[in-house]
């Protein structure tokens, strides 16, 4: 089963220099999902086969509105975890670009699906094989930050658990391929500090860490330049926020939305990561 607009986390990793530093070291980026309806897939153009969920089953077309599953390991509450897998060194334009990558989504359905087989959790994480690679374009646009253009692609596990505990779990693998690029904001953090840690993640939703990956910089994307996580962070995968084209001036984003998936995502932000604009 294939879909070729689902715009789960195309809300990518981005990390832009302060005014004296001239590229971005590669590293994770984490993020968090609104559980308010506005992340979700809907299956009315592509269906769950018949027959899935048990013997004469109707095809499933129904939306499916997600929360997010905090990922063990992780700081807070994240269930998003994107990779820069390159150093993005900028030109003379204030342009650097870099491969990305997913390493870990969580997510659930915020309520059971119905069916007549009975009603089902549906859980989203990473199929466990490779996953593809994409590119992000970063652009500074000031000392506080700037925007960046990327696209995502990722091979997805469904899983379809039933509430009774009876039976199995039901299982599907999609990939997805967010081909067209939205343009999302990206901020220097508060502190301007330049760390670097490392932490074990899990990476195939199991509950156990599995995987090393390293944090390094102070740069928030999705975050605004000169504002706060809390009052313009985040942003709707397929409808982005505008972002500052000279940190003063507010320009349109691109109109890109998708009727049939979306996925809202906020910067993991505070004590347990780097401190926000």
């Amino acid at each position: 089963m294939k879909r070729s607009v689902f715009a789960l986390l195309a809300l990518v990793l981005a990390a832009g220099p302060l005014a004296a530093m001239n590229h971005v070291p590669p590293g994770v980026d984490f993020f968090a999902t609104r559980g308010d309806g506005q992340t979700f897939m809907d299956f009315a153009s592509n269906p769950v086969p018949a027959g899935f969920f048990c013997p004469g089953s109707a095809p499933f077309t129904g939306r499916v509105e997600f929360r997010g599953v905090p990922i063990a390991g992780a700081p807070g509450k994240t269930d998003t975890i994107i990779e820069r897998i390159d150093e993005a060194s900028f030109n003379d334009k204030g342009v650097a670009s870099s491969r990305i990558r997913i390493r870990a989504v969580q997510l659930e359905s915020l309520k059971p699906l119905a069916t007549s087989c009975g009603n089902f959790i549906l859980r989203a994480s990473l199929a466990e094989r490779e996953q593809p690679t994409t590119r992000i374009r970063i652009r500074q646009t000031g000392e506080g930050g700037g925007f960046f253009n990327a696209t995502l692609a990722l091979n997805l596990r469904l899983s379809f658990h039933p509430v009774s505990g009876k039976g199995r779990v039901r299982v599907l693998e999609d990939t997805i391929s967010f081909n067209r690029s939205s343009r999302f904001p990206w901020a220097v953090a508060a502190d301007g500090a330049d760390v670097e840690r490392s932490l074990t993640i899990d990476t195939n939703a199991d509950g156990r860490p599995d995987t090393r990956v390293t944090q390094r910089g102070s740069f928030i994307a999705g975050a605004k330049p000169g504002h706060a996580i809390g009052e313009a962070g985040g942003s709707l995968i397929g409808a982005p926020q505008a972002v500052s084209a000279d940190l003063e001036q507010q320009i349109d984003p691109d109109p890109h939305v998708l009727p049939d998936h979306g996925h809202w995502v906020e910067p993991i932000c505070g004590e347990t990561v780097f401190i926000c604009p």
